[in-house]
């Protein structure tokens, strides 16, 4: 019973840490001058996030 309690809050902060780190590799390569190849890492960290925040409700 209480794993499914735990379950979401798992599941949020897994989201929020796979945003976090997709975004941060979009930074470090827009700073190596890569900005092709980070573009599209934005809207993942973003759908990660939202992801996040619908487990959150």
């Amino acid at each position: 019973m209480a794993l499914i309690r735990t379950a979401p809050r798992i599941g949020f902060h897994s989201f929020l840490l796979i945003g976090t780190i997709v975004f941060g590799i979009a930074i470090t390569l827009i700073a190596m001058g890569s900005l092709a190849s980070a573009l599209p890492l934005f809207p993942a960290a973003g759908a990660a996030w939202a992801l996040a925040r619908a487990l959150r409700r």
